[in-house]
């Protein structure tokens, strides 16, 4: 609640408030009661008005002084724990500021608030301020809430800060984690040993039993996709049993079924020997070739063997991962005890050479009888 609550002028000439500065209340059925009360006094004033009059009410202190020149009362509306003192002093100094015009009781409503109703505003505010630096606020309680709420608006805007701080930092970790994922992906593609696995039928002519492991779809598979089968196609009518061939991402070595006129095809990383691809489709081979497969539609042999291919490459991507890591450790363990041969040869050594050195020292002693 305000030290100060408002300010107006009753114009006896014009009978009715020249116009009202309200601070820190709503106009409500029970201001209008307390309005009317105050007119009401004021019109029981007209016969003799006195210089001045308080009146009290709900919504505070009136505090009232007549200006004989102009038939006009200025009224200061106060809270009622207000000193007195300082009502009077608000009032005169809201009094001297409206007199500097000196037509003021002959502006209308209108002309009195745009001329005059800021400049009164900002005096009350300082009033306001500077009661409060000299008294404290009047009610401790409104002042404890206040506090409370510049406190919590200030957590509360430190708070949104660290959200945003956090945000940023999380958003920054995702970040990098997508581009280690990316990172990691890109190095799996690449270590990857046995990457995919086709066939191509002669008759049909198109690649079907397509098994995709971590291959991205990009120019560089599309190209060496497009090299087999363009080799393969160039040896149609003289066929290989078969047919190796190194692409820009990996290599291919592809196995002919010739009762079927069908080739198996299997996609190897770089670094995967004759030997091991061998292995690989040769389980594929006899897995599929068990039925007749060429007479069945493109779904049929998918449903029935795609997850058992995969689960072949899966398995000797494994078995010969397994191969590499073994004959690295033996290479470190080999060096190991190579380094730990040669110390303990290297000790025995400096043993005996210093077992020399003393017994030479030994016999350089003279003899004690």
């Amino acid at each position: 609640m305000s030290i100060f609550r408002g300010f107006t002028t009753y114009d006896y000439g014009r009978e009715y408030f020249v116009f009202f500065i309200k601070i820190s209340f709503e106009i409500s059925q029970q201001w209008f009661i307390i309005r009317n009360e105050l007119e009401k006094k004021l019109q029981e004033e007209k016969k003799k008005p006195q210089d001045t009059f308080e009146m009290e009410t709900e919504f505070g202190d009136f505090l009232c002084q007549f200006e004989k020149s102009t038939k006009c009362y200025f009224i200061l509306l106060s809270n009622s724990k207000t000193i007195k003192e300082e009502q009077k002093k608000l009032l005169q100094a809201i009094i001297i500021e409206i007199k500097k015009n000196h037509n003021y009781d002959k502006l209308t409503r209108e002309e009195f608030q745009k001329s005059l109703k800021q400049e009164i505003q900002n005096i009350i505010s300082n009033a306001e301020q500077e009661y409060i630096q000299k008294y404290g606020n009047l009610d401790p309680i409104i002042t404890k809430e206040f506090q409370q709420y510049k406190k919590y608006r200030k957590d509360l805007a430190k708070e949104i800060e660290i959200n945003e701080q956090q945000k940023l930092i999380t958003i920054g970790l995702i970040e990098k984690m997508i581009i280690k994922q990316k990172s990691n992906l890109k190095i799996a593609q690449q270590n990857l040993l046995f990457k995919g696995f086709m066939m191509l039928d002669y008759v049909r002519q198109y690649f079907f039993m397509m098994v995709n492991k971590m291959i991205s779809v990009q120019k560089k598979w599309i190209d060496d996709r497009n090299a087999i089968y363009k080799q393969i196609m160039d040896h149609q009518h003289k066929h290989l049993d078969i047919i190796k061939l190194k692409g820009e991402n990996g290599q291919f070595y592809a196995k002919y079924h010739k009762e079927k006129k069908c080739y198996f095809i299997l996609y190897s990383g770089e670094s995967v020997n004759i030997e091991q691809q061998q292995e690989v489709i040769n389980k594929i081979y006899l897995l599929i070739t068990q039925v007749e497969y060429i007479k069945m539609t493109k779904e049929e042999i998918e449903l029935k063997f795609l997850s058992q291919v995969k689960t072949i490459l899966d398995q000797s991507e494994k078995i010969h991962t397994d191969q590499v890591i073994m004959k690295i450790e033996g290479k470190n363990n080999n060096s190991e005890q190579k380094q730990f041969n040669g110390g303990e040869q290297n000790n025995a050594g400096l043993k005996n050479l210093s077992k020399n050195n003393l017994v030479k020292q030994e016999e350089s002693y003279p003899l004690i009888l």
